[in-house]
């Protein structure tokens, strides 16, 4: 029966999800809607209602049993454009039920939904909005993309023409019916809000799962908010596995089943199927130094999350992925970059940019080729290919594309289903056919590649080296923002250094299977002695990563253990330098571990539990840094280690706040706690300034922060600069709460600004300038690409201000420059800034460099130590690479004393070997030229030789 009017009663907004289930009114009763009647109450009045539904499935007649007063319960169906009688309402639909008499009746419904996808036919459709509460009509809509002709809400109509919307937009409640016309059949997925099931095969511990559940959540929001479309998870599971057998047991697979999985497991990072699962790594959520390059303070898992998750959303929207293959993957990993830009709080605006990085596919096929799985040319050409397409046409086109793959019915009531047609689908969501788009990118692929620059992976013997990773690290001057971007070295070794805007500088490094190494201006070195381009400075030509004989050769092996001797997995154990270089690893499930050292030298065993880092000692309970075991890895590996933690390490924790001088917390700030025996730990504060540290063992311990290179340590009551007036902290074996780590008003709240300039008047960039109290503390800050810095400094008082300009130690002095520290001027700093401070090289100053080498006294290379030049001119100074070698530039012409620090005592170089007496050292003369081929010997036992 065709119904005779239609009256809209639900215009009530959901405040709460209520449980599903029928209450039910008498018929006799009168009820009037009012401001208390709750979301889940539909108030069916005498004649026909206009209804929508959420919940489970409910059989009408069991309905009308209930409700004795209806009449009826009609249906739309689009295809037909008539109505029909439903054997059951169902998640999604709307609904015209009439009643007879004249009393209105109470009816509950359930108002959480159990689906999220609603598909449209051609026409007109009655449907449900499962979504959020109160969005506009407007963000109702965006999920159904081009396909809208009109949406009928109440007594507005919305037209898909944004010139014909309303200024105000009607809000929408969840449960409320609506009337949508589309063009042609549509998968309309509505953001439900709801969750997928996850499961953590292998177990998880509670940490990880609260951040896999957090980023889960916010992957699905962000799509949700930006695109109006959220995978509808009725049948969705999404894993998290330990490790693939796991998986395997957990999911009950067959030995043929399994033997994929486990192809698939170790040749990706992870996978999704149909539009109803995926399957994560837990080691994703396990950080790497090199990915915060990337992801910054979230894991890799997170943006592989994104990525999995608009798979899900590419299948439900086109009801296929079995198409082309560059755009399957491509717009996955286009959707993963976009969350990331997102998460890297870039504008919108940003995320439709043009990519320029087009030059990292150097030895990539061309774009058509990749039309089928290609060596996985398909993701990262593909993705660029995507940012293309999205900067000629529009952010949501890649969805648009899989909305337009759904077959579209034909013939009588749609029961004819054709093939999709993806070149159809490409014009209608692209705007050009798709052998247009190869044309114009293989030609705007050639412009990008001629104006970057190629560059040669070279191994020790200068024999090029093809299909390893090479990577650019792009950094912003003066911002913590970087980017890192990975390709393959084809064929002669070569690839593309990446084009970027100006304003950045950039590393080039080269993974040889989970170990590291950087272009240096010596060969490679790690990343502390990386050689930093500027793009301001052009792109540089025939740049070659030329590897030692010793890159990467060497290992380091042993296992970590508790207190009773049982394994440590999924732990990170790092081997490092003296000067910050060294790579890391994670221990495998009976706590075994594996380190590649990037080169020959000293390097110290360390690992850090909830911030508080312990280091190994041979023989010994773990130790402070001082007390680590020096391993002088040259010519074989280190085997047989035994890292066995103790019992109480690790155990005992400092907490409390930090505060501005006003009471409010300083959040997302690193609190370290130093021991008086070398014992070190940190912890990083919450949005209200608390703080919790883990230390590694019993000591004397003094907190200070860092704010914005403001240095303040904690005493009672407040805050100072000197780490001598510190309040010491003594840790036993019981935690220390409550400490109130609060700044005095005017700590680190002024700032010391200018400029700092080389001899013709260009700015200095990337170095850091320094302001030092007369009472003790520091500060310092970053040159930016204009050379300006601004320092701010702890409080009140007399500055001098310093940089080091390529090692060269030069100070601030109003007349101009200086390189003696007691001619530089005092800055008096009160409650105000200073600003206009000028730091001006002149003539010929740090012009000329001492250069050498530092060795054992067996000859090996002595790495990561500064070596210092002091005399009547001035100081320089710098730290050696891997090879032992230094090279830095000194103020001006003059004579030089070379020393290193070393088990608390200078050692200097003498004219007959190293001694500790000044007067003995033997000087190097700089006269209007470098200086090389220093050779600096260390003494056999340099800690016995100091006393």
């Amino acid at each position: 029966m065709r119904p005779r009017r239609l009256l809209i009663v639900l215009l009530v907004s959901l405040a709460a999800l209520l449980a599903a289930g029928l209450a039910v009114a008498s018929a006799d009763e009168s009820i009037e809607p009012t401001e208390t009647v709750a979301p889940s109450i539909v108030i069916l009045r005498p004649g026909e209602n206009l209804v929508g539904w959420l919940g489970e499935a409910l059989p009408v007649d069991r309905l009308m049993r209930r409700f004795p007063a209806i009449e009826s319960v009609s249906a739309w169906e689009p295809l037909s454009g008539k109505f029909y009688e439903p054997a059951s309402l169902v998640a999604g639909q709307g609904y015209v039920v009439t009643l007879s008499g004249d009393k209105s009746v109470q009816w509950r419904r359930p108002m959480t939904p159990v689906k999220g996808k609603v598909t449209l036919q051609r026409g007109r459709n009655l449907v449900t909005w499962l979504g959020p509460d109160g969005w506009t009509i407007d963000r109702v809509v965006l999920g159904i993309g081009r396909a809208l002709i009109h949406a009928e809400y109440g007594s507005t109509t919305y037209e898909s023409n944004p010139k014909q919307n309303q200024d105000s937009m009607p809000l929408v409640g969840r449960g409320d019916p609506m009337w949508i016309k589309v063009s042609r059949t549509v998968n309309w997925l509505q953001p439900t809000g709801l969750q997928p099931d996850l499961e953590f095969p292998g177990g998880v511990t509670s940490d990880m799962e609260t951040e896999v559940r957090r980023d889960l959540r916010e992957v699905i929001e962000f799509f949700s908010r930006e695109f109006g479309v959220e995978a509808d998870f009725s049948e969705v599971t999404v894993y998290v596995a330990k490790d693939v057998e796991s998986y395997i047991q957990h999911a009950g697979l067959d030995d043929v089943s399994a033997n994929g999985v486990r192809d698939i497991w170790y040749g990706a990072g992870a996978w999704a199927w149909g539009g109803v699962g995926t399957v994560n790594k837990q080691e994703s959520w396990q950080r790497k130094d090199w990915w915060d390059d990337v992801y910054g303070e979230y894991s890799l898992g997170r943006s592989v999350l994104a990525h999995e998750y608009f798979h899900l959303i590419q299948h439900q929207l086109g009801g296929t992925t079995d198409t082309v293959s560059w755009m399957v993957e491509g717009n996955a990993n286009w959707a993963q970059y976009v969350f990331l830009q997102h998460d890297q709080g870039l504008p919108r605006d940003t995320w439709i940019s043009s990519p320029n990085f087009i030059s990292e596919l150097f030895d990539a096929p061309p774009l058509d080729h990749v039309e089928r799985d290609v060596e996985a040319w398909h993701y990262r050409l593909g993705e660029v290919a995507t940012r293309q397409l999205v900067s000629l046409s529009a952010l949501d086109s890649p969805m648009e594309f899989w909305r337009t793959l759904l077959p579209v019915p034909l013939g009588p009531y749609g029961r004819w289903i054709p093939a999709p047609n993806w070149q159809d689908a490409f014009a209608h969501a692209f705007g050009q056919d798709v052998e247009t788009f190869y044309a114009e990118f293989a030609e705007w692929r050639a412009d990008a590649e001629e104006s970057g620059a190629t560059a040669h992976l070279l191994g020790p013997d200068g024999e090029p080296l093809s299909g390893f990773t090479v990577f650019a690290t792009f950094t912003v001057r003066g911002d913590d923002r970087n980017w890192r971007h990975n390709t393959v070295t084809a064929s002669g070794g070569r690839f593309r250094i990446p084009v970027r805007e100006d304003g950045l500088s950039y590393v080039l490094g080269v993974d040889l299977g989970g170990c590291q190494l950087y272009q240096a201006n010596e060969g490679v070195a790690s990343y502390s002695g990386a050689h930093w381009f500027d793009v301001a400075d052009g792109m540089p030509e025939n740049v070659e990563i030329r590897l030692a004989a010793d890159s990467c050769v060497w290992q380091i092996r042993g296992m970590l253990t508790d207190a009773q001797g049982n394994g440590i997995s999924n732990q990170r154990i790092y081997a490092g330098t003296n000067n910050g270089g060294g790579t890391d690893t994670q221990t495998g499930g009976d706590g075994a571990f594996s380190i590649t050292v990037p080169a020959a030298g000293l390097y110290r065993l360390q690992t850090s539990i909830e911030g508080c880092t312990i280091y190994y000692r041979e023989g010994e309970p773990p130790g402070s840094r001082q007390e680590a075991t020096e391993f002088d890895i040259q010519d074989a590996d280190v085997t047989g280690l035994r890292f066995q933690l103790t019992e109480g390490l690790c155990s005992t924790r400092i907490t409390g706040r930090l505060l501005h001088a006003d009471g409010a917390g300083i959040a997302e700030v690193w609190v370290y706690a130093r021991g008086e025996n070398s014992s070190n730990a940190n912890g990083r504060t919450e949005s209200d300034g608390s703080f919790s540290i883990i230390v590694p063992n019993a000591d004397v311990y003094r907190l200070n922060t860092s704010i914005e290179g403001c240095s303040v340590y904690f005493r009672r009551g407040g805050a100072v600069t000197s780490r001598d007036r510190a309040t010491r902290i003594t840790i036993d074996d019981r935690d220390v709460a409550g400490v109130r780590f609060q700044l005095r008003e005017g700590q680190c709240s002024t700032k010391i600004s200018g400029r700092l300039l080389d001899a013709a008047g260009q700015a200095i960039a990337d170095t850091r300038v320094y302001a030092q109290p007369e009472n003790g503390g520091s500060a310092s800050a970053l040159t930016d690409s204009e050379g300006t810095f601004a320092i701010t400094v702890p409080g009140v008082g007399q500055y001098r201000v310093s940089a080091w300009v390529d090692g060269c130690r030069v100070h601030y002095r109003r007349s101009g420059i200086t390189a003696n520290w007691n001619q530089a001027t005092q800055i008096r700093v009160s409650d105000s800034d200073v600003t206009g401070i000028r730091i001006q090289l002149t003539e010929g100053m740090c012009e000329h460099r001492i250069s050498g080498r530092l060795f054992n006294a067996d000859g090996t290379p002595r790495s990561g130590q500064w070596v210092s030049a002091s005399g009547n001119a001035g100081n320089g100074g710098g730290s050696t690479a891997a090879d032992g070698s230094f090279s830095f530039a000194v103020p001006s012409n003059g004579s030089y004393r070379l020393s290193t620090w070393i088990d608390g005592c200078n050692i200097y170089r003498g004219s007959r070997g190293p001694t500790t007496d000044w007067h003995s050292a033997s000087q190097v003369r700089v006269s209007n030229a470098d200086v090389t081929g220093i050779e600096f010997g260390l003494p056999e036992d340099p800690g016995s030789f100091c006393n």
